[in-house]
């Protein structure tokens, strides 16, 4: 009998906060009397700030998901008069439908409550201390390096010069908090061309892993700048074949090795959404150089250089 009881209870109470959640949420969005004082409220949903408290008013400002806005002491039934972001120093107002805004004490009060309900919208949002980008991401770039192949070019003694390449990286990342990102990192590389006195070639491709340490010291609900620092394997072969202009006799050699490398870059990442968006990197990347044999002498591969890269990531 007491356990008939205590289920009828459960079920009473549950109706009580069902009630109670539609209640509140139906106090957010018809709210209409004017507010005793200003208080904060949170974006629920990206949206924009119109100059009237009309759907079809003109545009001041796009606002995303979980910015945090002022809200001014007046307010309209359906809409909420907000400060225009960056404008404290000269206040400029907008208008924001009730809908897409929840006043900071409401959602504290819901959350304080464990009220839920099916407009689970006002419970996705996460405080300013625990935005962070979700655990796991991976990201495809596009990418500018420079390699400078040194006595490839000349061979023995003679000058070389740094070349352009264009070539794609790619890395998966783990951000374990909202300071630190761990990645593992890939790229390939290719260079071939001729020596600076026409009388030789060479080639060269070389294939990097390894992993990245990336710290976060600036960043925003939505945007991440940063420095990391990388520990390089690499993988690479070359050849080089010259002829020499007063024997006439031909040389060649060519050997495939693995080394180990560093890198040093800045990273930055915009959200274009809450899991997805734009990542680009600067940095340098150094190279251990290595020496071949050849019949007139030894040549040396050194594809350390500056890089830039752009691309796409996609959180999980």
């Amino acid at each position: 009998m007491l356990f008939g009881t205590r289920h009828k209870n459960r079920r009473h109470f549950g109706w009580l906060r069902a009630f109670g959640a539609a209640a509140i949420i139906a106090f957010a969005i018809t709210w209409s009397a004017p507010a005793s004082a200003a208080q904060n409220g949170r974006v629920v949903a990206n949206t924009v700030l119109r100059d009237h408290p009309e759907s079809d008013a003109a545009v001041l400002v796009q606002v995303k998901q979980g910015d945090i806005l002022r809200i001014s002491s007046k307010s309209k039934e359906g809409w909420f008069k907000v400060l225009l972001p960056d404008t404290q120093g000269s206040p400029q107002y907008g208008w924001i439908s009730a809908q897409e805004l929840i006043p900071t004490e409401l959602a504290e009060e819901m959350r304080a409550s464990n009220i839920q309900s099916g407009n689970s919208k006002y419970f996705r949002q996460k405080t300013e201390d625990d935005m962070k980008p979700n655990e796991w991401s991976v990201a495809l770039y596009l990418q500018l390096t420079s390699v400078n192949p040194h006595d490839l070019q000349g061979f023995v003694g003679a000058d070389s010069s740094t070349i352009p390449k264009t070539t794609v990286a790619g890395e998966i990342n783990l951000s374990p908090d909202q300071w630190v990102g761990l990645s593992f990192y890939g790229s390939y590389l290719s260079v071939d061309g001729t020596s600076g006195d026409g009388n030789g070639t060479y080639k060269a491709s070389v294939a990097f892993l390894g992993g990245i340490v990336d710290y976060y010291p600036l960043k925003t609900t939505y945007d991440r700048l940063g420095v990391g620092l990388g520990f390089l394997g690499v993988s690479a072969w070359m050849s080089a074949q010259y002829l020499n202009a007063s024997t006439l006799q031909p040389a060649a050699g060519s050997q495939k090795f693995l080394t180990m490398g560093s890198l040093l870059r800045v990273t930055f990442r915009q959200h274009f959404t809450p899991d997805f968006g734009l990542g680009a990197n600067a940095g340098y990347r150094y190279i251990n150089q290595k020496t071949i044999g050849m019949a007139n002498g030894t040549t040396n591969l050194q594809m350390s250089g500056f890089y830039l890269e752009a691309g796409l990531f996609l959180e999980f």
